[in-house]
This record gives structure tokens, sequence and C-alpha cells, in this order.
């Protein structure tokens, strides 16, 4: 019986993106469950007669799990490999390195795998990351349990319960960090997840591709919706938001995306009590009442390094 051929997928030009360590540490978590699995990789692949983009993509073709490592960049061998193995049913194991930034092109591809990515900060990391989830496949696979345990289905059927048992969960990640982040699961659709803040009764959606994963909890503790995205607060009209882009891992301080505005027009009402603040000094002005400013974009407004607030009438 012929070993199960697990290819993996990452950026080979060091002079792009140095990724050879995470390639190295991805064939020896491979290579742990020997002789059951054995990685595809071409630097240890033998010499080859075919032109290269064939060579990587007969690659795919004949192997039985893609693993992808996304980086900071993405190069179109490595896109073409990932739309190979999506066009042949492979199953797909996707891992992303923490990085400061990530070019759009790479961005999404995250957000359009439709599966649960997981995120590692180094090789040694990442090796143990894709043991544990190469061991999870392939025990679903003795089990008879196919790719169901990896696909959006489960996800959503654990969503249609919460909101059967009108249960709230928790919904992550918010901006601005907000200790009242909790929700009701109001309605499950194919397509969209509704959920509902029964402080204000605002309804929102969220596109049902863009529940990464859905975390069970213990009582008193309440589930976690973790999204492919981000929750945003709209300052007027005092509304959360769904928007796509993820909120960046050095905002230490939660802020979420900005843009500039001249500081004597900022774009709000001279009606609406303001003033602009250092970002360090921000948590001390919350405790006089102010709040950053978010703009119906979702971004809050700067200014020569200073943030915009404004205080909510009494």
């Amino acid at each position: 019986m012929e070993p199960y051929r697990v290819f993996i997928s990452s950026i080979m030009n060091r002079s792009i993106e140095d990724l050879l360590a995470e390639r190295e540490a991805a064939r020896s978590a491979v290579e742990h469950y020997a002789p059951i699995t054995t990685p595809w990789a071409v630097e240890v692949e033998p010499a080859s007669t075919k032109p290269l983009l064939d060579f990587y993509i007969d690659g795919v073709k004949s192997s039985d799990l893609f693993v992808l490592i996304v980086g900071q960049f993405l190069t179109k061998p490595v896109k073409d490999e990932y739309d190979t193995a999506r066009d042949h049913g492979r199953p797909v194991l996707v891992f992303a390195k923490t990085v400061v930034s990530r070019e759009r092109d790479a961005e999404q591809l995250l957000r359009s795998a439709n599966v649960k990515y997981d995120a590692f900060t180094n090789a040694t990391e990442l090796r143990e990351k894709v043991r544990r989830a190469l061991g999870n496949h392939v025990l679903a696979l003795i089990r008879g349990d196919g790719e169901e345990l990896f696909g959006p289905g489960d996800r959503l059927a654990q969503l249609r319960a919460y909101a059967q048992g009108y249960k709230m969960v928790r919904i992550l990640p918010l901006v601005p960090t907000c200790q009242y982040d909790s929700f009701r699961v109001k309605e499950v659709a194919s397509e969209l997840v509704t959920f509902e803040k029964l402080s204000n009764q605002q309804t929102l959606t969220v596109p049902a591709q863009r529940i990464e994963d859905v975390l069970g909890a213990a009582p008193p503790e309440l589930p976690t919706v973790l999204l492919n995205g981000r929750l945003q607060w709209i300052t007027v009209p005092q509304v959360w938001k769904f928007f796509p882009e993820k909120p960046q891992p050095n905002d230490t301080l939660g802020l979420g995306f900005g843009k500039e505005r001249p500081r004597n027009d900022p774009g709000v009402s001279a009606h609406v009590r303001s003033c602009w603040s250092l970002p360090a000094n921000i948590a001390a002005r919350r405790t006089e009442g102010y709040a950053v400013f978010y703009d119906e974009d979702g971004r809050y407004i700067g200014s020569a390094g200073q943030v915009l607030l404004v205080k909510a009438p009494n």
C-alpha cells in the first residue's frame, strides 16, 4: 500500500522570502507518521525532464493532501499549486506565519481558502502544528469521517444549534476591544449568519465562509465564534459591522485601521464634542468619557500622530 502523500507548498525563492526552515519543519512533521505519510517537497525530489511548473503541478495532482505555508508574500507558482489542489479536490491544511504585514494577494488567498488556518511564529512551532493537524486528519480518515471534520458545515451546524437554543456567544476579534463582546445567534443560512446585540436590538450579518471557528465552552463561559475578519464599531450610528480585514498583529493598542484627516477638518460634526490624543494617552481619556471615533468605513481618524476622540453625550 502506497503511503499517504503530503504536498508541501510555499515560496521557494529566498530572495523574496526565506521559508526554507519552515519547509524543513513541515517535512519533519509529515515524516513523523512514516510509513503512513510521506512528504512531497520539490527540494528532495529527484531530477526530472519535465518543465519546472509541470513538475510542481503533477506533484500536487499525485498527492493526497496539500499543506500550504503562507508568509508575507505570494508567488504565482504557489498560487498555481493551490488552485490545482482545489481544482482536483485535494484537502488543504493552511498555516500562516505571523508577520507585521502581509501583501494583498497573500491575505486574499487566506481569506478565500474557506478553511480554519493555523498561525505560527517560527519553524519549531510550525512543526508541532503540522504534526497535530496531520494526525487529526489521518485519524478522521481512519474513522471514516472524511473531510467533514474540517469543513464549514460542522461550524454552521453548531451555530444553528445555538440559534435554536437562543444561546449567546462571544465574537472575536472586535475593534475596539470591548468587554461586552456577547451576541445572540439569531439565524444561520448557507451564505450568512445573523447575530443580534441584545443591548440595542441591533442585528448584523457575517458571511458564513468568514466563520473561522466555533469554540465550545463549559458554563458559565460562553462559546466563542472566531472570524476571518473583524466586527468593527461604527461611532455614528453606534452599531457593530463586519469588515473582512483582520486586526494587524502589531496593533497592541487595538485601534484597528486608521486614515489621515486635517486637524482643522476631521469630517466630524461640529456639534460632537471631540479632542485629539496621542495613542498612549487614550486609556486615560476613556476615564473621562472619551472614545475613539470610528467612521462609516470602520477606520479611526488620525492626524500628525494623534487620534480623534469623541465624548458621548450625558
